[in-house]
């Protein structure tokens, strides 16, 4: 029977951070990469709000999110915990789900922009242990913080797990939920990059949806995005920013099969006439995604990374993904609709 997972708190707005109440109070374990959240007093402000009602609480803070998820683990079955905060990015969030699926513990997670960056750890690979946190706060002032290049990244990122459920997924509700989602972040993206506080906070709210979409599609684990984000991650690079890159190529090579939703995107943003035919409304609205990128300062292909193409033709042999796909990717697409 189909079902969507979701958490049982959401928890939005401005000073949403000072509802910060775990539900299972021995010992919680605040985990966090730090950078602005230290600096600017984030980190102590949810220590002292759970601390009045924790009986014990222990902060950890590495840039690393691989020695993070280490020190976490050790500190847990050490001396259990029964709740796990995790506050900051998407890989942080994904290190807080990990460490809450292997525990058992309360999960609350409190995402500063993306909360999922599709993170592989050696104790767990993201599809095996994804779920939806116990309860989720968005705080607009955390998002008012992040410079430009994590907005850019972190959003289209998101732009790219909504697309990607709309492939793989034929729920209604998570078409739906996709769908909006996309449309969102498409609508706030730039005025968010260039620090409009309306737009930052409708992005981060978009964007939240549109990774709870994504984290209840069962088929994304087999995807092209997945795949893609996998192939081009064995060099070194985030799976977040590989998926930011090549989401217009990926939407140009599923361009036949998603012509009814780029046409429908591009009719409610208002981008195509109401007497353009589908297949140019189409076009249009991938060409209005990649002038987005192009916007953001996000480069259009792989090569932008500086990745060889030695280095990539190598690897590209004995992958499974088709070569034309990864091409694209990697060189970036040329076309543009002619107005």
């Amino acid at each position: 029977m189909p079902q969507l997972l979701m958490p049982g708190k959401i928890i939005y707005g401005k000073n949403s951070l000072d509802k910060i109440r775990p539900e299972r109070r021995e010992h919680t374990i605040i985990i966090s990469d730090g950078g602005f959240l230290e600096t600017r007093g984030f980190i102590h402000s949810i220590e002292n709000r759970i601390k009045r009602v924790s009986a014990r609480v222990t902060t950890i803070i590495n840039g690393n999110v691989h020695e993070l998820y280490r020190m976490a683990a050790e500190n847990y079955f050490s001396d259990e915990a029964d709740c796990i905060v995790a506050i900051g990015s998407g890989a942080v969030i994904d290190c807080g789900m990990l460490l809450a699926q292997e525990s058992n513990a309360e999960f609350i997670a409190v995402p500063v922009s993306s909360a999922c960056a599709m993170t592989d750890f050696e104790n767990g690979r993201y599809f095996d242990y994804r779920k939806s946190p116990d309860c989720i706060i968005l705080d607009t002032a955390l998002m008012n913080c992040v410079n430009s290049g994590t907005i850019a990244y972190d959003g289209l990122a998101c732009f790219a797990y909504a697309m990607d459920a709309m492939c793989e997924s034929s729920n209604a509700i998570i078409q739906s939920l996709a769908f909006d989602s996309a449309a969102g972040i498409l609508s706030n993206i730039v005025s968010a990059f260039r620090g409009n506080m309306d737009a930052l906070e409708g992005l981060m709210y978009s964007m939240y949806i549109a990774v709870a979409a994504h984290r209840n599609t069962a088929g994304a684990e087999t995807s092209l995005l997945t795949g893609i984000s996998n192939f081009f991650g064995t060099f070194g690079y985030p799976k977040l920013s590989v998926c930011a890159v090549c989401i217009p190529s990926l939407i140009d090579y599923s361009s036949e099969m998603l012509t009814d939703v780029l046409c429908r995107m591009s009719r409610t943003l208002n981008i195509s006439r109401s007497d353009d035919s589908n297949s140019f409304a189409a076009a249009k609205m991938l060409d209005e995604i990649r002038k987005i990128q192009a916007s953001l300062s996000v480069p259009r292909s792989i090569s932008g990374f500086s990745l060889s193409s030695d280095d990539y033709n190598s690897a590209k042999i004995n992958s499974t993904l088709p070569v034309d796909l990864l091409d694209l990717c990697y060189y970036g697409s040329f076309k543009f609709v002619k107005l």
